[in-house]
């Protein structure tokens, strides 16, 4: 069905279905999120944000801000449910993005209640922080996508089936990312804190879930049809790709070639 999609679309079809932005600002915030879709890979392949193992590695560094990591994780979900929530019920304009925006943010917070394995903790500063971009992200979608009434209707079909398998594809490698953590925990080798992840695509890179996060923010913008939107998946594609190879230096630093090859890529199966 998705390959159908395709095939259907052409550049010019694609010009007129994606909205552009109707104002002199508007342009001018999309400018800023070019920069920030530039940016965004470098700064996290150097400096990667302080959650998960990165916040782990800085431990005692941001004792007076810390929180604990499920509350840290919470903070950065539940605000963009809300304004999904809230964008919902009050909107008079029936968007097909929106629910895909809530079914997004929900499961991340259902994922942290009762699938996480959590330990240690993170900056609360930082939390805050990813918790507002999210939230302001989310609004930014949600007012500047196309109403029903306008979308293309192969455009979201393919939307729809991009976040379809970016949610799934996500989620089953979280739920093995979670199974593998208790497991470790049963070990008695308490010397070795990591243990090497394995099963699905993690055998061809460090970070299968975020490749299809990526898919499901695309499939995002698609369905929303409009350029600032897409911007946002475009930014997030960047900021987890950088990401991905920072988790990917710290498998290739922490386990032997024989635990991880040194020529399994970060986010792209054979690729990068």
């Amino acid at each position: 069905l998705i390959h159908h999609r395709i095939m259907m679309l052409d550049v010019q079809s694609l010009q007129h279905a994606i909205a552009m932005p109707s104002t002199i600002p508007g342009y001018g915030f999309t400018a800023l999120q070019a920069f920030v879709v530039a940016s965004s890979y470098f700064k996290e392949s150097q400096d990667p944000t302080l959650y998960s193992k990165f916040a782990s590695m800085k431990d005692g560094s941001f004792d007076n801000d810390a929180i604990s990591s499920r509350n840290g994780m919470l903070r950065i979900y539940v605000p963009s449910v809300i304004v999904a929530v809230v964008y919902l019920l009050l909107s008079g304009e029936i968007k097909p993005c929106v629910p895909l925006l809530f079914t997004h943010f929900l499961k991340r917070v259902l994922e942290v209640l009762g699938l996480h394995n959590y330990s240690g903790s993170m900056p609360g500063s930082q939390a805050n922080f990813i918790g507002t971009y999210y939230a302001l992200m989310t609004l930014l979608i949600s007012c500047v996508a196309v109403p029903a009434t306008k979308v293309d209707p192969n455009l979201q079909s393919l939307g729809y089936g991009l976040f379809a398998i970016g949610i799934l594809g996500n989620l089953y490698h979280h739920w093995l990312l979670a199974r593998l953590r208790s497991q470790s925990k049963k070990k008695t080798d308490s010397k070795k804190k990591y243990v090497p992840p394995e099963g699905g695509l993690f055998s061809f890179v460090a970070a299968p879930h975020y490749f299809f996060e990526v898919i499901g923010w695309v499939g995002i913008g698609v369905v929303a049809q409009q350029l600032n939107a897409i911007f946002v998946a475009l930014s997030m594609a960047s900021y987890l790709s950088g990401r991905a190879k920072s988790t990917n230096d710290f498998y290739l630093k922490t386990f032997d070639e024989s635990e991880w090859p040194r020529s399994r890529k970060a986010i792209l199966p054979g690729l990068f």
